[in-house]
């Protein structure tokens, strides 16, 4: 029987971002230059690098004996061993700079542990960004990413971290740094878009009220990722987020022309909404009948976390290993062209397996609990533990 196939790099993507939201501790992305280590080989020694000048002077040892004095004629020493002595010393020197200038081009300049204050960081970000040459993240990009992380990373700390002043001054630059960006959407660059991403990330973590119209008028922008990131911000938000206009946006989601979007529009609302939000589980019904089989996924997860049993049928899937190992398949093209299909990695079965016990560990139902319970006999510990937690959880019923 022919499975449903999950597009690989897609999936894998996906993965990663929902399984988040079942379960794991949320950060903001981050998009780290690669770093290129480069090893040399040293070999021995070339016997040929010994000159005419030292096969001379072993000669008039020979031909003096010991104690005789030097020969007074010895034969000026060669072009190409004059070329190899300085030759050497700077091809060493030169990779040494070179490695320190692409240190240099990676990191920036090294920073110091003294704290900026949120004043000095708002100024820092509100300079223009810099841009990327060739793929390789400029020093002012790297200031810049570091410095939008680094207020991400402060205003989730802001209440034992920031005064009253320092996190109202906070609020006001990022609402103000998030309106010129996606301002400049069209124009941003990748990396601008990752900084904007920061700054969503920054406002969900103030838990202000003011955070939530710039989140919710973001799942409006053309960029898929940043649609996306709208949705995990308001997420990190929780009950803050449920304002009377971002929940009826975020359910808009579910109908969003990109899956990518649609799925982490199922995990977010679980985060948000409540199990008597009748219309988000009515939509979230809809959405687990998706053409796309890892919206169904997600869709019947956050079904089972509103406490709703209309996603039961997959859930009961998704709580099979066979169902995975089996019917599942990922697809991926090579460079060639050719659609090569293969079974899912364990891990990732894994992990489904683990976000599926502890959503379906919420319903009082019993062909779920039963087939939860034939879990604690799983090969994975991971899948073993997760089912026995949850039947612990709910008394051993």
């Amino acid at each position: 029987m022919d499975g449903p196939a999950v597009p690989h790099a897609r999936m894998g993507r996906r993965l990663e971002m929902t399984m988040k939201s079942w379960g794991a501790a949320e950060s903001p992305p981050s998009s780290g230059p690669v770093i290129v280590i480069l090893f040399t080989k040293s070999g021995a020694r070339d016997p040929r690098m010994s000159g005419s000048g030292d096969r001379q002077a072993e000669s008039d040892r020979d031909v003096a004996g010991v104690g005789a004095s030097p020969a007074t004629n010895i034969e000026p020493m060669s072009g190409g061993l004059l070329a190899r002595l300085f030759a050497v010393p700077m091809l060493i020197v030169g990779m040494i700079v070179g490695c320190a200038v692409v240190v240099v081009l990676l990191f920036g300049s090294i920073a110091t542990d003294r704290q900026q204050s949120i004043e000095s960081l708002l100024n820092t970000l509100k300079a223009s960004a810099g841009e990327t040459t060739a793929g390789v993240l400029l020093p002012r990009d790297k200031e810049l990413w570091q410095v939008a992380n680094e207020l991400a990373q402060r205003m989730k700390n802001a209440d034992s971290e920031l005064t009253a002043e320092e996190r109202d001054l906070a609020i006001d630059g990022l609402l103000g740094l998030h309106a010129r960006d996606i301002g400049d959407i069209n124009t941003l660059s990748e990396m601008g878009r990752k900084r904007l991403a920061f700054f969503m990330y920054a406002l969900a973590r103030s838990g202000s009220p003011r955070a939530v119209p710039p989140l919710v008028a973001t799942l409006d922008a053309s960029n898929v990722d940043l649609r996306v990131e709208a949705l995990r911000a308001l997420a990190e938000m929780g009950d803050g987020a449920r304002s009377s206009d971002a929940l009826p946006r975020m359910t808009a989601a579910l109908t969003d022309r990109s899956p990518v979007v649609r799925t982490v529009a199922c995990a977010a609302l679980s985060a948000i909404a409540r199990p008597g939000d009748a219309e988000v589980v009515d939509a979230l019904g809809r959405a687990s009948m998706d053409e796309d089989r890892e919206v169904q996924w997600n869709a019947a997860l956050a079904l089972a976390r509103l406490e709703s049993d209309r996603g039961k049928g997959l859930l009961l899937d998704m709580l099979n290993r066979t169902y995975w190992e089996d019917e599942v398949k990922v697809r991926t093209v090579t460079p060639k062209g050719e659609a090569l299909e293969y079974p899912m990695p364990p891990q990732a079965v894994n992990r489904y397996l683990i976000a599926a016990i502890d959503a379906g560990g919420r319903l009082p139902n019993d062909d779920i609990r039963d087939q939860i319970r034939a879990l604690m006999s799983d090969a994975s510990p991971e899948v073993k533990n997760a089912a026995m937690k949850a039947i612990g959880d709910r008394g051993g019923s």
